[in-house]
């Protein structure tokens, strides 16, 4: 965490900029650059659930122009709790370690280098699970004079997974290469374009007959190019996006990904935008690729296998929102969408069978609004939270017999607020309290519960806190599982 510079959220779909797949939102991570994480860092947690975690990290530089880190960090957590009240077998522990490199190659030039690996273990039924990888990023910027850039990244990724729980290991090899170039044109437009091309290799090993994938070996290409072009219709106040992503997968040949948004900033405090998106699911190797058992039945025994037509899924939303800046020290943010989803997922038989096979009969609707706001009433206290409601209704076609209920399991209700307040810049009291509404599909209830952080800076190297997790009732049930109260005392050393 001590290496993120922020974390950005996109609500709505981002097929545009992010590809297939970024249907209901992004979560994207930015970290800091090696020269922003010089010196030693250090941190380590005892407590009841995470039981144990270490971390550290130096930074430092060649030269001027070249800077790195390097860090190593382990986590081991304790099993939650099933809803039957038994210890789950899912206690699991996580080693990772990597570096990064920076180098101001010219002063229009940057180049960042980075590599990770890991490797981690979870209990399971009938023995532990397994998995490791490891990945690679070079990423390369270049500003020209002339107000364009142009960024080149290439990356690799192998991730294997020995999952005995499931009957199937995988092992998934990724190599991606990208480029997008921004520039002006005709003083009114800016106008962002790009392409890339994927490698993706799975490979799956079946330990059971009862269920696998097959083939065990399939290369799936992607290839894919974009251009969005930002429209300035009146300066500082109008503009009009409008773009395209057009792919190429194996499943479904060709997918494109439209948007259009507006965005109007009639005074400095207010901002008002609306936006039509396109986006896509594309099938996964689950999809398209799935079979139980692995061998051919008679028709009129039971088995399940992936339909041969699968296609993508497919979101039309519409989206309205409003910013304002009342204040300096408050901003709020409200936003409504609409989503028609179609050819979702369903299993249906084949008529006169008990084959099952996997098709695109389902279909939906969603709406809901998100309120937001941050406030900070002094220089040493901010307050933050937000507001969620989400409406669903999903159905099938007169031919399916498909139980939409397990497509989708979400809260129609979900509140958060987070306190940050520093007293003297010695003392943190940070706390985050959140609630989300019953999930009937899983018979789950409502809940309330909050995390409270105390820290103290002990001088300019040395702080200790105490986190409380989960703390309003001894547990409480998320999904299949209780997740408990949990404590943990935290030191951490900067030098």
């Amino acid at each position: 965490l001590e290496d993120i510079d922020r974390i950005e959220v996109i609500s709505g779909p981002g097929g545009v900029l992010w590809g297939a797949n970024a249907v209901n939102g992004v979560i994207n991570i930015i970290t800091k650059s090696s020269g922003e994480t010089q010196g030693f860092y250090g941190s380590t947690i005892l407590g009841t659930h995470l039981r144990g975690f270490g971390a550290m990290r130096y930074g430092g530089k060649i030269n001027e122009d070249i800077s790195y880190r390097v860090f190593f960090q382990h986590s081991d957590r304790h099993n939650y709790t099933a809803r039957t009240g038994e210890a789950n077998t899912d206690q699991w522990g996580l080693s990772h370690s990597g570096f990064r490199l920076d180098w101001k190659l010219q002063e229009t030039t940057n180049l960042s280098v980075q590599a990770n690996a890991y490797e981690g273990r979870e209990n399971s039924i009938p023995g532990p699970s397994t998995y490791d990888g490891q990945n690679a990023l070079v990423h390369l910027t270049h500003d020209f004079a002339d107000d364009s850039k142009l960024t080149v990244q290439g990356f690799f990724d192998r991730t294997w997974r020995r999952d005995l729980p499931s009957t199937i290991s995988d092992q998934l090899l990724t190599g991606d290469l990208e480029f997008n170039h921004s520039f002006r044109a005709a003083r009114l437009h800016r106008i962002i374009w790009g392409g890339g091309y994927r490698y993706i290799e799975s490979i799956t090993r079946n330990s059971s007959p009862v269920v696998g994938i097959l083939p065990n070996r399939r290369v799936m290409p992607l290839y894919s190019i974009f251009v969005q072009d930002e429209i300035t219709l009146a300066p500082d106040m109008f503009y009009l996006f409008l773009g395209t992503k057009l792919q190429h997968n194996v499943y479904t040949d060709f997918e494109w990904q439209p948007s259009a948004r507006v965005s109007f900033t009639p005074g400095e405090q207010h901002n008002i935008w609306a936006a039509v998106s396109r986006a896509v699911r594309t099938p996964s190797r689950l999809d398209a690729d799935y079979f139980a058992p692995t061998i051919i039945l008679p028709p009129e025994e039971f088995s399940v296998r992936s339909g041969p037509d699968f296609q993508s899924e497919t979101l039309i939303a519409y989206e309205l929102g409003y910013r304002v800046q009342p204040f300096p020290v408050l901003s709020l943010s409200l936003a409504a969408f609409y989503n028609v989803y179609d050819d979702l997922f369903s299993v249906d038989p084949i008529p006169g069978t008990l084959t099952y096979i996997t098709e695109n009969r389902s279909m939906g609707e969603t709406a809901g609004t998100e309120l937001s706001g941050t406030w900070q009433p002094t220089h040493f206290w901010r307050l933050r939270g937000g507001y969620t409601y989400l409406w669903k209704e999903l159905t099938t076609d007169a031919q399916s017999i498909y139980d939409t209920q397990a497509l989708g399991h979400d809260a129609a209700h979900q509140f958060l607020v987070q306190s940050n307040l520093t007293i003297r810049k010695k003392f943190d009291i940070d706390l985050v309290a959140r609630y989300r509404s019953s999930i009937e599909s899983l018979d789950i209830p409502e809940f309330f519960t909050f995390n409270l952080r105390l820290a103290w800076d002990v001088n300019d190297m040395i702080e200790i806190a105490v986190v409380g997790r989960n703390l309003y009732e001894e547990r409480h049930l998320e999904y299949s599982s209780y997740v408990p109260r949990s404590i943990f005392g935290q030191v951490t050393v900067r030098l």
